[in-house]
This record gives structure tokens, C-alpha cells and sequence, in this order.
């Protein structure tokens, strides 16, 4: 969402310890369950706590997902309804968005900073922070960003589906891809894509807001990146492949540790070879190249991490 001004922003809060499998993507499904985009739910990580937060101008919103999300009973998972003064608002976002690495050598940082950060010279993409689309702080972020960076210099064109805050496009723009074309099923997420885009110096080949699966994509692409639901992910499989030049590469993440084994016995055909997984703070991600003959090679995954 946007805060508008002259408006009291209202925050859902739902706080749990870092490392519990699983409770992340739970937790998403309750409050996209109640009718919460997905691409409005900010996550954050402090010291050895998770945040999960929705910010609404509708206080009767707030308080009735707040009653709802008590009412499940979750172990160790704090609810919490929290009143923000609209002036407050990119201050609160300055106090919960510091500078991070997305990868070994790029950070990703706010927009405010961007002049005194390039004068550290220090590589970075530098993000909006005016609305909530994610600021890349989750770690199935970095597993795809990090999934990038081991391809650079072999890809040519790459498709970011959920492209979100346009993150990934511009992760891949700096290791070297010309050719982007980000798809969000969320005008609004679209907007700030573009005005990421405008800011890092980026001009993507197409950005459109658009739902995948009702979607004609003729094109075939070198990198396909997916960071979706792990039931999205398997629904969409098909839709998937069919976007990625025979050869090249389709990153998938949003996998939490539980449901990994479901995905991999729903997701992997003969035509995919593993070429990496990462695994970390309850999450994975996965790396197949999509084979030119369709014949499986097993026994060939690199671990990332």
C-alpha cells in the first residue's frame, strides 16, 4: 500500500523467533487467507526475531486481522496492533531499512541514501521506500540474487515474474543482462519498478502488470526467476518451463524447509537438471537448467550454500 497524506496508518504485527521451519510462509498464507495481497506483507529479520507486518488506513481492518490472527492460536508468535502518525511514516521506513548485501558484492540500499553512498563506492541498487512491495530483505530474495551472480556472463535476457520492487531485474542488470522484462500481477508493484528502474539508471525491455497464469508470453529467456508460494510454484510449472530458452536456467524460491521434499517429487521432470539449491533460516531455493534434449541427469546438483 501507499500511506496517503493527512492519514493514520495502522500496522499488523506478527513477531516469532527466527528459525522455526516453516512458520514464515504459514504465517503468509494465514494473512494473504484474510485477504492480504501478498506483495503487501513486509517481512524483516532483527537479532533472532521475524517480522511480518501489513500496513492499512483503515482501522477497523487492522483491528479485525488482528482478532483473527490471535484467534489461530499460534505458538510463540507475538500479534500486535500498532497506531503510525502518517508524518512518522519514512522516518519508521529509515529505522527498519538499512543498507544489506544481496549478494557477496552488491548491497542493496535505501533511496535516501544514494548520495553519500556513492561516494563510499561501494556497488548497490538503491530502493524506493515509500511503499511496501518488500525491500529484499528476505532471504529467498538473496537466494535468488545469489543464483544470478553464480550465471553472470551467461545470460542474455531474463524474465522476473513477481518482479515486486524490481529487485532481481536490477540484480541481474548489474551482473551484466541487457534484456529485462519484469510481470506483477500489482499495477501499483509495477509503478515502483519502474521508479527503481528510473533510479538505478535501468530500462528494462518491458514491465508490465499482468497475472502469469492468463498471460501470452511468446518469448523464451536465458533466466527465468520465480519467488512465489511453493504451491504457486508447482501449479505453474508448466507455464514456467515454457518461458525458458532450452539449455538455460529457472530459479525458483519461497520453498519453505517442510514442503522442500513435496516440491522437488511435484516439481522435477526429466527435462530439469538441479544445478544448485540453497537452504538457510528455514527457506530454499533452487536452480534447474532445462535441458536441450530432455533427458535427465541425476546426481548432478551443486549446493550453493
Amino acid at each position: 500500500m501507499v500511506c496517503g497524506k493527512g492519514k493514520k496508518t495502522y500496522e499488523l504485527r506478527l513477531e516469532f523467533s527466527k528459525g522455526v521451519s516453516g512458520q514464515a510462509e504459514l504465517l503468509r498464507c494465514v494473512l494473504t487467507g484474510c485477504g492480504i495481497p501478498e506483495g503487501e506483507i513486509v517481512e524483516a529479520e532483527q537479532d533472532a526475531r521475524v517480522r511480518l507486518s501489513f500496513y492499512t488506513d483503515s482501522r477497523p481492518q487492522a483491528q479485525l486481522l488482528r482478532r483473527k490472527a490471535a484467534g489461530l492460536g499460534l505458538q510463540g508468535v507475538t500479534v500486535s496492533f500498532i497506531p503510525i502518525e502518517t508524518r512518522d511514516w519514512q522516518t519508521r521506513w529509515k529505522e527498519d531499512f538499512k543498507p544489506f548485501p544481496v549478494t557477496a558484492d552488491l548491497y542493496v540500499v535505501p533511496l535516501w541514501m544514494k548520495r553519500s553512498w556513492k561516494k563510499k563506492g561501494t556497488p548497490a541498487i538503491f530502493i524506493d521506500t515509500d511503499t511496501v512491495f518488500g525491500t529484499g530483505m528476505h532471504p529467498t530474495t538473496r537466494f535468488m540474487a545469489e543464483f544470478i551472480r553464480s550465471k553472470r556472463g551467461r545470460i542474455a535476457d531474463f524474465l522476473d515474474i513477481g518482479t515486486g520492487t524490481g529487485i532481481l531485474a536490477l540484480v541481474a542488470r548489474h551482473y551484466g543482462v541487457r534484456k529485462i522484462t519484469g510481470i506483477d500481477i500489482k499495477e501499483e508493484a509495477v509503478r515502483t519498478a519502474k521508479r527503481n528502474f528510473k533510479n538505478n539508471a535501468c530500462s528494462p525491455e518491458y514491465v508490465k502488470a499482468a497475472d502469469f497464469n492468463r498471460f501470452s508470453l511468446k518469448a523464451q529467456f536465458d533466466f527465468v526467476a520465480a519467488n512465489l508460494f511453493t504451491d504457486d510454484l508447482i501449479r505453474m510449472r508448466s507455464r514456467l518451463l515454457a518461458c525458458v530458452r532450452p539449455g538455460k536456467y529457472l530459479a525458483v524460491s519461497g520453498i519453505s524447509l517442510e514442503n522442500y521434499s513435496r516440491f522437488r517429487e511435484k516439481f522435477d521432470t526429466p527435462g530439469l537438471r538441479c544445478a544448485g539449491v540453497i537452504k538457510k533460516n528455514g527457506w530454499a531455493a533452487v536452480l534447474y537448467k532445462v535441458k536441450k534434449g530432455g533427458e535427465c541427469e541425476k546426481g548432478n546438483t551443486d549446493k550453493l550454500r
